[in-house]
């Protein structure tokens, strides 16, 4: 989340390329042979928290599109937050990709 808010340009490029692979090849980038190992491990940290929490009952690639789709919308929309620091900015764009995976409120350990 901070990278993509900190370096919107190309995070936004990123985004576009992966929309259009999809449009054309009817799968994203990350699922192709050549794919970044990032993608694997979210759908498996995905399915991991599902022993513990209360994970929404939707497909981990489901939840995880809806969870990228967030924080891209935060990317290119990031003067909409108004005059707050980007601490506060990844902050607020954590707690609604919380609010997205999980179905109920889940208590999250301070760092």
């Amino acid at each position: 989340i901070r990278w993509g808010l900190m370096h919107r340009q190309e995070y936004a490029f990123r985004f576009i390329r992966s929309q259009q692979i999809r449009m054309l090849t009817g799968q994203y980038d990350y699922q192709s042979k050549q794919s970044s190992s990032t993608y694997p491990m979210m759908l498996d940290l995905i399915h991991q928290l599902r022993s513990d929490y209360p994970v929404r009952q939707i497909a981990d690639a489901a939840l995880l599109s809806m969870l990228m789709g967030v924080i891209s919308r935060a990317v290119i929309d990031r003067d909409s937050f108004g005059p707050i620091d980007l601490s506060e900015q990844v902050t607020q764009v954590f707690e609604i990709c919380l609010g997205v995976l999980f179905s109920k409120p889940v208590q999250i350990p301070k760092s």
